[in-house]
């Protein structure tokens, strides 16, 4: 019943984090607005699991050493953070702290080592969220073929599908809650797709596939679809497996021919095409690099903004400031998620680059470690997937950085500490079966 508990727990926490992937009322996400918010309780949650467990909290210490400093060394940086915007702006430390308290998210990771800790309970735990997304993923489509359905909560689903917030193109993007989420799924599966010979339920994991990029597609990020993109075509011109390498090369040539195709219409003429929503939604993911003149200088003014303190507090940074707070306007500093290596430069200066690095290089070689000695141990499937999957992510973290600051954001941190939580796991799992006579 303890286990059973214990799996659901998990699965709930990540439901919570999310706050309810935009399916509750806002009475229930925010209520106590400008104070608490839904996914304030898991700090809640940590500070009551650690007091009753900080033997286990230790003895994870003890077992995932460098993964924990590293984490922790994350909760100081953003701690610094708070500090270095009141000392250099003079913002109070509780606004400070009620700015970047989803940060501490990245507490997950100890929670999610004391929930999970053996095979069988990671293949639950990624069949869970699967589940989760493939839902959340019909609901979207659905909220996009018919707007007016008040599937999704906390937003105006009419002011959005009847003004601009969400063209792009001419065309409508979708409302995606749990797109983060998806990506870290999509490597997974994409990992062990082109890592194990023959994968257990290879039709359902390659439908299961298709249907996730074809939702990151109609949402119309295009530094996610762009990076994406670019991380599946590594991801199987890389592997051995001949086929996947002609079909991506088959890919290649329909994407380019597709280019090819649109700016035929454009020069053209072809109202008929030009109208489509197709078409629309396809120049807007084939046009990944076209901006106008607007986005284009607003990047050139957050690039001069975020230098221009960078080099007044090159080595802690200038901390962060709260969106739109009289503060931020008077010193021009404000937070935009369009540059995040920038951003990261900016508010936590060497040191904060030198943390993210850091967690590049770690993974790297932890992967490294595990792909390596595959062959000499009889690794499960899903060890494999998860290894390869944790590489390719961090892959598409590193390039979807320069527009995206997943460390930034409370939601963004939640799959980046499955993943690293995940890694420690897998290693372990790994560690032992090779130990085994």
């Amino acid at each position: 019943m303890i286990n059973f508990f214990k799996k659901y727990f998990a699965l709930l926490l990540i439901f919570i984090m999310y706050e309810g992937f935009g399916l509750l009322p806002q009475f229930l996400v925010v209520p106590i607005p400008g104070v608490f918010r839904l996914t304030d309780s898991f700090l809640l949650i940590v500070f009551i699991v650690y007091i009753l467990n900080l033997r286990k909290i230790g003895y994870i210490f003890r077992e995932h050493t460098q993964a924990s400093i590293i984490i922790l060394f994350g909760c100081l940086m953003f701690i610094t953070g708070i500090f270095m915007a009141q000392f250099h702006f003079g913002q109070p430390i509780l606004t400070g702290f009620l700015k970047l308290r989803q940060n501490f998210n990245l507490l997950l990771f100890f929670i999610i080592l004391m929930l999970i800790y053996n095979e069988k309970e990671v293949t639950f735990f990624v069949r869970g969220i699967s589940v989760i997304v493939c839902f959340i993923g019909v609901l979207a489509v659905i909220q996009y073929i018919i707007p007016d359905i008040p599937i999704f909560q906390g937003r105006d689903i009419d002011a959005l599908y009847s003004g601009e917030k969400l063209l792009r193109y001419g065309s409508y993007r979708i409302i995606f809650p749990a797109a983060h989420l998806a990506v870290l799924l999509y490597c997974y599966i994409l990992g062990e797709l082109i890592e194990i010979e023959k994968p257990n339920k290879f039709y359902l994991k390659v439908s299961f596939l298709i249907f996730l990029f074809f939702l990151f597609y109609i949402q119309q990020i295009r530094a996610t679809i762009l990076t994406i993109t670019i991380v599946s075509i590594y991801a199987l011109f890389t592997c051995k497996k001949t086929n996947y390498k002609v079909g991506v090369s088959i890919l290649l040539f329909m994407l380019i021919c597709g280019q090819l195709l649109s700016f035929a219409i454009s020069n053209q003429g072809l109202s008929d095409l030009e109208n489509s929503k197709i078409y629309y939604m396809t120049k807007s993911v084939l046009n990944a690099f076209d901006s106008d003149d607007s986005s284009i200088n607003a990047r050139f003014e957050q690039t001069d903004m975020y230098l221009h303190y960078f080099k007044k507090y090159p080595v802690l940074g200038s901390g962060t400031l709260a969106i739109e707070s009289p503060l931020s306007k008077k010193y021009q500093l404000y937070n935009t998620s369009d540059l995040g290596y920038f951003k990261l430069l900016c508010e936590y200066g060497m040191v904060g680059f030198f943390w993210f690095v850091w967690l590049f290089v770690y993974v790297h070689r932890r992967t490294k470690k595990i792909l390596a000695e595959k062959s000499k141990s009889n690794i499960p499937d899903i060890v494999i997937g998860i290894t390869k999957g944790t590489r390719l992510f961090y892959m598409y973290i590193g390039i979807s950085m320069l527009t995206l600051p997943h460390f930034s954001r409370g939601s963004k941190i939640i799959y980046m500490m499955i993943s690293i939580a995940f890694l420690e796991i897998v290693a372990k799992l790994s560690t032992q079966i090779r130990a085994k006579p």
